[in-house]
């Protein structure tokens, strides 16, 4: 197998093993993983998330608590050329569906954000492995997202949400692929190592 075939054969792995999840086990899930994030967002005030889609950690319950604080919530909008801008978003914002059956809202271009314009980011994810390597979705958006955290450091905060059985050995990261700083998962909090294997 190629590097292609071994990521595709693990993403479909863990996108079955997260599929079997009960709603109510994802919603408790979701729940820690909630509590676990807002420690780590202290000093940030824009914050970029995201609305879960299937099987995916529910932000709901944490993204609704800022719409009520001084912070603002934002979450990722789809354009032309596999970009992405960040959108800000609160109890009043109208959403449309976009070309992959996702919600997004409806906002003024102007008040758009790139990723790297934010304090911190929630990210989804399909799988993870123990260095904070993502795998996502397999378009990319993400990493393009971040290009620019390959040459410096934070911020924006990557922070990846995952339930537990989304855990691999190994992702096979290609070298474009951007590394997130913490992975929370319902049961603890993940900071990326610098050990080789």
């Amino acid at each position: 197998m190629d590097n292609k075939d071994l990521r595709d054969a693990v993403r479909a792995s863990v996108r079955e093993r997260r599929n079997t999840l009960s709603r109510e086990t994802i919603n408790e899930h979701s729940a820690n993983i909630c509590q676990r994030i807002e420690p780590l967002l202290s000093d940030s005030h824009r914050i970029g998330g995201y609305l879960a889609l299937g099987a995916e950690v529910n932000l709901s319950t944490f993204s609704q608590s800022y719409f009520f604080s001084e912070r603002q919530y934002y979450v990722p909008i789809v354009e032309e050329n596999y970009e992405m801008k960040f959108a800000p978003i609160d109890k009043a914002t109208p959403m449309v569906r976009n070309r992959y059956g996702i919600d997004e809202p409806l906002a003024d271009p102007s008040s758009l954000k790139s990723g790297m314009d934010l304090d911190a980011i929630l990210v989804p994810l399909v799988a993870f492995d123990r260095f904070c390597n993502r795998m996502g979705m397999g378009a990319g958006y993400y990493d393009r997202c971040f290009a620019e955290r390959m040459m410096r450091p934070s911020p924006p905060l990557l922070i990846g949400v995952a339930f537990e059985c989304q855990q691999v050995a190994t992702v096979f990261p290609n070298t474009w692929d951007v590394p997130l700083d913490v992975i929370t998962t319902e049961n603890r909090i993940l900071k990326r190592s610098t050990d080789k294997l």
